[in-house]
Parts: structure tokens; sequence; C-alpha cells
């Protein structure tokens, strides 16, 4: 950790409700996207918080090319159980 630095904490009920006094170097997100109804909208939103230049990064996944050598119909259950997860949307607002 840099010295004389504090990582950000904030308390939000929604990720739409993010705004910084300053813009800020880098947004950075894992596994947040995917969960989103306007991933796009928020992406925007976002951009507006950071200063020209700076960053946005987002770590999602995608088990699409997944399986198993010979084929295993549970892993398959699985994959199709996971897909069905991240096509469900959460509410902007929690």
């Amino acid at each position: 950790m840099l010295p004389n630095w504090e990582p950000p904490t904030s308390d939000l009920s929604s990720i739409a409700d993010f705004a910084v006094d300053e813009p800020v170097d880098a947004v950075i997100g894992r596994l947040i996207l995917m969960h989103l109804p306007d991933p796009v909208a928020i992406l925007r939103h976002l951009a507006g918080q950071i200063r020209p230049g700076g960053l946005i990064a987002f770590g999602e996944t995608d088990i699409t090319p997944a399986g198993s050598v010979p084929v295993v119909s549970l892993v398959q259950a699985v994959k199709d159980g996971i897909s069905v997860c991240g096509r469900r949307r959460m509410p902007l607002e929690v």
C-alpha cells in the first residue's frame, strides 16, 4: 500500500449513486456488470467520474466455452445452472 493513502470506501445502495467530489484516476470492479440490468449506462456514468486519461477496468466471467472431455452430463448441468443465474439481473437499488 502507498504511504499516507487509504482506499476510498462508501456505503452505496446503488452503483448508480456513485459520485466523487473530484475526478478519480481509476474505477475498478469485479463480477459486477453481469448483474446489472443496463451495464452500458453504468459504464457511461462511471466514465464521468474519472479524470481525462483515467482507467475503467472490470473483470467479468464468461463460462460459455466451459465443458468436459468426455462430455459429462453433470458438468453440463452445472454450467447451465450458472448461466441461468448469470442471466438474472439484480436491481440497481439493493
